[in-house]
């Protein structure tokens, strides 16, 4: 062997041998700091408030390894919107897991994974389809947020764009939909990767007083500038879907509803939010209703259906 590709092959072990004796000396300072680091809470909040944009409070920090990378949980997190008293936004338990070996390289934390467990957020108050479609006017670093409004811009520029995956555990969401009615959505587990632009989820949630428990939902979408633009393919699972939830008085009058139960697959495809073609696998279900006094029931055992988009034809 030459003494040239000899050099080669010290200095090859011997970079590898300095970049190892780095990381165990990382590894043995977390050890031992991790369990220490509610000492430091202080400079935590400054952390989170200055990658977040927003006016975080904590009650406890704790230090901990898991799949072999060090990750912090922070208990009772809160955040402040002087602006909007009635927007809520609380976290149980925040577990933020790092990525040690890039955490070294780049001299700076990267996360690895991000549990949000026990979340409590509240905007009834806020119109989502206004906050989604607006542009923050101050840059999230510089300016927290103070309203409910800015909360949603901060939460879709953390969630969506600075985050690669992060998943959501036992959480309730309180919002107004576009009828203007109040709804509460539990998340018992949901699962989301970002890609750029492109987003991936996967989870189980319900609809709190809509009779839609365990409603599986799968999404792969990309996002053309906010979450009320996108373009993919989503996929849904119902069973045993009350249908009274869903109607008001005047639509059961006129229909004579009584009531009816559906279970079934859906699978939507959307071209910049609107539908471009629905496959419905329709399960066992049932409808009850009555006209001029006369009681119609209907059952369908299993049913698909292809929907299209309906065009219009000029004379």
């Amino acid at each position: 062997m030459s003494p040239r590709v000899n050099q080669i092959i010290r200095l090859f072990l011997w970079l590898l041998l300095t970049v190892l004796v780095l990381l165990a000396s990382t590894v043995t300072v977390l050890r031992v700091g991790l369990p220490q680091l509610n000492k430091v809470q202080p400079e935590i909040v400054t952390w989170i408030n200055q990658g977040t944009g927003l006016n975080v409070s904590l009650k406890d920090v704790r230090g901990f390894w898991r799949n072999t990378h060090p990750s912090i949980s922070l208990q009772g997190v809160s955040v402040g919107l002087p602006d909007s008293p009635e927007t809520q936004f609380d976290v149980t338990n925040l577990e933020l897991e790092f990525d040690l070996v890039q955490t070294v390289l780049q001299r700076q934390p990267v996360l690895a994974d991000m549990v949000i467990n026990g979340m409590t957020l509240d905007v009834r108050s806020v119109d989502l389809l206004k906050a989604a479609e607006s542009e923050p006017s101050e840059p999230a670093a510089n300016v927290p947020a103070k309203s409910g409004e800015q909360l949603i811009q901060r939460l879709d520029n953390l969630l969506l764009r600075q985050l690669d995956r992060f998943t959501v555990e036992k959480s309730t969401l309180f919002y107004t939909s576009i009828s203007g009615e109040e709804r509460q959505l539990d998340i018992e587990n949901l699962q989301w990767r970002n890609e750029k632009r492109r987003h991936l989820a996967q989870g189980v949630v319900s609809i709190a007083d809509a009779n839609l428990n365990a409603l599986e939902v799968r999404a792969d979408f990309v996002d053309n500038g906010s979450l009320t633009s996108v373009t993919g393919d989503f996929y849904v699972t119902v069973d045993e879907m009350s249908l009274s939830p869903w109607l008001s008085d005047e639509q059961k009058q006129q229909t004579g509803i009584q009531s009816g139960s559906v279970s079934l697959r859906a699978w939507l495809e959307l071209d910049n939010s609107k539908a471009k073609e629905v496959y419905l696998d329709v399960l066992p279900s049932e409808l009850s209703w009555k006209r001029d006094n006369q009681q119609h029931d209907l059952i369908v055992e299993s049913a698909v259906l292809h929907l299209l988009p309906s065009t219009s034809v000029g004379s």
